[in-house]
C-alpha cells in the first residue's frame, strides 16, 4: 500500500482509506463503514510503521487498528476517553504512538502496547485543534489551523511552541541545545 509512487489519505466521507497515483486516480481503497475489524468510523490519521503495517486510528469507534497494506486486519487497541476527539497520529522511534486529544489542547502518548502512558502539553497553541504533523527523532511536532506548531523533545521534554513566520512563542521543560 505505501509507495513512493502513491499517495493514501483517509477517506471520512466513506471511512475508507483510498491510495491514489500521481494523477489522482484512485489505484485501491481498504475498509468500510462500520465497527467491526478493518471497517471504520471517524477516521483522524493513519501512517505506515517501520514494519510495513498501517497504523490508523479512530475517533467514533475509539481505537487504533494496526492492517497489512492489503488491508488485512491485524490488531485493535481501545483508546481512553469517551468520545474524545484524536486527531492526526504519529510513531517515535521506539514506537510510542503519539495522538493530539482535542478536547484538553494535549498530546497522549501511548506505550508499545497502545496503553496511555503520558499526556503532554502543546506548548502555546491556541487552542484551535491542534494536529500531530510528525515525530522525527527525537522531536514530535504539533501544529494547530493558524499554522503554529510546537516541537516536543521527547528525550529531555523541552517543548518551544514556535509561529508561523518562525518566532519562539513559549517554551518550557529541559533545555533544549537544537532550539
Amino acid at each position: 500500500f505505501p509507495s513512493h509512487d502513491s499517495l493514501s489519505v483517509i477517506n471520512n466521507t466513506n471511512d475508507n482509506i483510498t491510495k491514489f497515483n500521481p494523477s489522482g486516480t484512485t489505484l485501491q481503497e481498504l475498509g468500510s463503514a462500520g465497527p467491526g475489524n478493518g471497517q471504520f468510523s471517524g477516521l483522524r490519521g493513519i501512517l505506515v510503521t517501520s514494519q510495513n503495517r498501517l497504523l490508523v486510528i479512530e475517533s467514533i469507534n475509539q481505537r487504533f487498528q494496526l492492517l497489512t497494506t492489503s488491508g488485512t486486519f491485524i490488531a485493535k487497541y481501545s483508546l481512553p476517553g469517551g468520545m474524545t476527539p484524536y486527531l492526526g497520529i504519529a510513531l517515535d522511534s521506539s514506537s510510542n504512538a503519539y495522538a493530539t486529544d482535542t478536547v484538553s489542547n494535549s498530546i497522549i502518548k501511548f506505550d508499545r502496547g497502545f496503553n496511555a502512558v503520558d499526556t503532554l502539553p502543546t506548548g502555546g497553541l491556541s487552542g484551535s485543534s491542534p494536529i500531530i504533523l510528525s515525530a522525527t527523532h527525537p522531536y514530535l511536532f504539533v501544529s494547530d489551523i493558524t499554522g503554529n506548531y510546537t516541537k516536543i523533545n521527547l528525550n529531555t521534554g523541552a517543548i518551544a511552541a514556535v509561529q508561523s513566520d518562525g518566532s519562539k512563542i513559549w517554551s518550557g521543560g529541559a533545555q533544549d541545545s537544537n532550539g
